[in-house]
């Protein structure tokens, strides 16, 4: 398992430092400029927005798991994630698409109703979900605390 471990590292790091080379030298000035306020970008989205978030919600939920099935609480995390996620990859469409592109064909489909719809089938999951987990715990016995 080590060995895994140490390959990927040496496989990540290799993959990192070509992908720093092609970017300098095949990229303008420019571009890497854009690349560098991006990174930076996603690091403050990261620190300021996301990880507070995170730990709200997962104090909540902590909180709340013991009125919940067990497992309850993961899967509700598990789809707050997923949903922020999509969030955060159609957030861009939406803003460039408020910006209107030079291309009509271009950013053309509906990415406000695809991310609510997206929400929706996650929230109607995630309770199914949690009825199955409620369900199963109905049907099992108590188990005696020690």
């Amino acid at each position: 398992m080590r060995a895994a471990r140490a390959a990927l590292v040496v496989i990540g790091v290799g993959l990192a430092a070509y992908g720093g080379f092609l970017l300098f030298t095949e990229q303008r000035l420019d571009q890497v400029l854009a690349v560098v306020i991006w990174l930076a970008g996603a690091i403050v989205l990261h620190d300021a927005i996301l990880a507070p978030a995170s730990a709200v919600v997962g104090g909540g939920l902590r909180r709340a798991g013991g009125r919940m099935p067990r497992g309850a609480a993961s899967l509700i995390g598990a789809g707050l994630a997923i949903g922020a996620l999509l969030t955060i990859l159609v957030v861009p469409l939406l803003i460039a698409q408020a910006r209107g592109a030079r291309n009509p064909t271009v950013l053309a489909g509906e990415y406000a109703l695809g991310l609510a719809v997206a929400w929706l089938a996650i929230a109607v999951l995630v309770a199914a979900g949690v009825a199955a987990l409620r369900v199963r715990d109905r049907r099992r016995p108590a188990r005696p605390h020690s």
